[in-house]
């Protein structure tokens, strides 16, 4: 069972970067993706090693998965039109579903792995804590959560009021309810609260830092700005 308005998209021209936002060539850059390391990508790709299925929830217009090895089939979920045309240019996943993540209902074990990654903190306490409980029915093996670490106030972005964030997040909440955390983006302290961008001038100067620290915080994710949270499922 699947919302209205799942379908396989239908080709679509370009309509400007709101539909296809550029690339960043320095963040795609390979020595800027080791400098990282370890990070959410590497997570990520550990915990999918065996999965044949993939549900990516508000995949947006550039998942991570894009940047894996395509051993899986996945389907990318998302309210956002404009990101799904995106996403489907660039051949991220197999299928495209258009849905409100709040009001989506799917089969029972039904993929092996479920990812939300920078998703629950847009939702409301109680809305997101429906949606994780949805997606331990939706998943066979495991869960794949990422999220900054508390409340990090953002605004509309790309005219998609859905990027607002509604709640904040920590450690321990995700940790009782099961999941195992690690930390992502470098030191919490390099980030202004608003907008979670680094403080330091150039931002460049400050993503450099944050990625050296995070060779450290990964392992102390009470530290870090951001967490990758992971609940495996026994079934």
């Amino acid at each position: 069972m699947i919302g209205p308005q799942s379908w396989r998209l239908p080709n679509q021209p370009r309509a400007g970067w709101l539909a296809a936002p550029p690339d960043n060539p320095i963040v795609r850059a390979l020595w800027f993706q080791w400098l990282w390391a370890p990070s959410n990508h590497f997570v990520i790709k550990r915990q999918l090693r065996g999965c044949r299925s993939v549900l990516d929830l508000g995949c947006g217009p550039n998942s991570i998965l894009r940047d894996m090895p395509k051993r899986f089939c996945s389907l990318g979920v998302d309210v956002f039109l404009p990101y799904l045309h995106a996403s489907q240019r660039r051949r991220i996943h197999h299928n495209y579903v258009r849905a409100d993540l709040r009001r989506l209902e799917l089969r029972e074990k039904s993929f092996d792995a479920v990812l939300l990654l920078e998703i629950i903190e847009h939702l409301s306490k109680s809305e997101a804590l429906r949606l994780l409980s949805k997606a331990e029915s939706w998943a066979r093996q495991t869960i794949i959560v990422s999220t900054p670490q508390g409340f990090v106030q953002t605004g509309v972005c790309d005219g998609n009021r859905f990027l607002v964030h509604q709640s904040g997040w920590t450690k321990h909440e995700l940790e009782g309810l099961g999941f195992e955390c690690w930390g992502t983006g470098g030191w919490r302290k390099l980030y202004r609260a608003e907008g979670g961008t680094p403080w330091l001038k150039p931002m460049l100067g400050g993503l450099v830092l944050a990625a050296i620290s995070q060779k450290i915080t990964y392992f102390f994710p009470r530290s870090c700005f951001g967490l990758v949270a992971v609940k495996r499922l026994h079934t």
